[in-house]
Parts: structure tokens; C-alpha cells; sequence
């Protein structure tokens, strides 16, 4: 039925003890899909979300035209990894 979708196993504990779950998704893995879960355990992805609000900060401040250079030049380097990941 779903033959054409992509899975994951992970274990979890719940109330029962330790369980399988299994998930389908339709997409592809190539990125953090969302970026509250970048990182591999609580520490990381602390770190993670205080330099990005750092970066967001520092962009924030930046004046526009300087904010619209840093943009493209991060977009191009996300365009160029899409395209490395599809070849």
C-alpha cells in the first residue's frame, strides 16, 4: 500500500516498557525537516536554538542591504546542496 514511502524505526519508551514504533513519511530525508529537532539530544539542540536566535539577532541588526547579501549567498549554498543531494 505504501510501498513508495519512506520509513523509520525508532524505539520509545512509554507506561509498557520499551515499544517499536514505525513511521511513514513521503519525503525525503536530505535536511531537518523542522529545526526544533536539529540535534541528537537535549544539550545539542539547546545549543542549537541559542545560536540560531544569536544568528537571527545579528541578521536582525544587519541593515537591509547587507541583510538581502547575506540571504542570497544562504540561499545559494542550500540550492547548491539540494542539487549535490539529487545528482
Amino acid at each position: 500500500m505504501l510501498s513508495d514511502w519512506n520509513t523509520l524505526e525508532l524505539q520509545v519508551m512509554n507506561q509498557g516498557g520499551v515499544r517499536t514504533e514505525k513511521l511513514w513519511f513521503n519525503f525525503t530525508i536530505d535536511r531537518v525537516h523542522w529545526a526544533n529537532y536539529a540535534g541528537k539530544n537535549f544539550t545539542d539542540r539547546q545549543r542549537i536554538k541559542r545560536k540560531a536566535q544569536r544568528w537571527a539577532n545579528n541578521y536582525q541588526s544587519l541593515p537591509r542591504e547587507e541583510r538581502l547579501a547575506v540571504l542570497a549567498a544562504m540561499m545559494d549554498i542550500e540550492s547548491s546542496e539540494k542539487a549535490e543531494y539529487l545528482d
